[in-house]
């Protein structure tokens, strides 16, 4: 799992970059709450494009494979629920299930709509930095609040020996 470990030392090291000293472990409590998807046609589209240049790259019976598994996975969900207690976190999407680990960035094993993945959240007052090394991808989301706490961004970025590149994209969701 060197890949996690790399990824987890860079989300530390980015942190600390945009966010003034690192406070890892320390996620801002007016991340909290419930965000409803506010992106609209737009990101679905981009969402869309990131795919298709993906696959576009890949065999035409891998690429449908793969098109379908990538487009169920990451198709933008109704609700986003951050729930923190102390120093861990939950962050629930309609339709998959809850996943809760500590914020510091020790690692768990959650089930997720892949199957069994380990599981990292590391947090910094407005951001959260979840990572998920399932069987054959990794996912990274960093979850960020905008100016004033309206708004929640979720960056992603999947990894994968499968796919012959990242696919990358951005979801925004407003707070209920």
């Amino acid at each position: 799992m060197t890949n996690s470990r790399t990824l987890l030392t860079l989300s530390f090291a980015v942190l600390s970059a945009v966010g003034g000293a690192a406070r890892a472990g320390e996620p801002d409590p007016k991340l909290a709450g419930t965000y409803a998807f506010a992106g609209g046609e737009a990101e679905t589209k981009a969402l869309s494009a990131a795919i298709e240049e993906c696959v576009s790259k890949m065999n035409v019976v891998a690429r449908g494979i793969a098109r379908g598994r990538l487009e169920k996975g990451n198709a933008p969900t109704a609700e986003v629920k951050i729930t923190i207690a102390g120093k861990d976190i939950t962050i629930a999407r309609t339709g998959k299930p809850a996943i809760t680990a500590p914020s510091d960035g020790s690692k768990v094993t959650r089930d997720t709509i892949s199957g069994p993945a380990e599981v990292t959240y590391v947090a910094d007052h407005d951001k959260i930095v979840q990572t998920m090394q399932g069987k054959s991808s990794l996912s990274t989301n960093v979850f960020t609040m905008g100016t004033g706490g309206a708004t929640l961004t979720i960056s992603t970025k999947i990894v994968s020996p499968r796919l012959p590149a990242p696919v990358q994209y951005t979801m925004t969701y407003k707070r209920k």
